[in-house]
């Protein structure tokens, strides 16, 4: 975990319903920058507040559990974000992302229906 003294200096919302945050950070050192860039397009979790955490703060941090990755989304959530980031990737010739998740969604109800007797 790295704890790092940092400024909000942007907040924009997706077109998937996320929020881009920019942090501005004060001056940090080298290492910090090394573990940031680790930590660069990978999933983790961001706690705020305008006082230093204490020790006690840190360590509630530290154990939180990444499976609660998707806390608080239902799978049908969970699952069109993750269709929208692939048509972001790669949109298969469609224009619009609403055409693309109705067709990726019946492939999926097809192929379920199929499995029935």
């Amino acid at each position: 975990m790295i704890v790092i003294p940092s400024t909000i200096e942007n907040i924009a919302t997706r077109a998937d319903g996320s929020i881009k945050i920019v942090l501005g950070t004060q001056i940090i050192t080298p290492e910090k920058v090394g573990q940031l860039f680790e930590l660069r397009s990978k999933l983790g979790y961001v706690a705020l507040k305008n006082a230093e955490f204490q020790p006690d703060e840190i360590q509630a941090l530290t154990d939180i559990d990444e499976d609660l990755q998707d806390w608080g989304k239902s799978k049908s959530q969970i699952q069109r974000n993750v269709l929208f980031k692939l048509f972001m990737q790669k949109p298969e010739g469609y224009q619009d992302f609403n055409q693309y998740y109705n067709a990726k969604i019946d492939i999926n109800i097809n192929h379920y229906k199929s499995k029935i007797e």
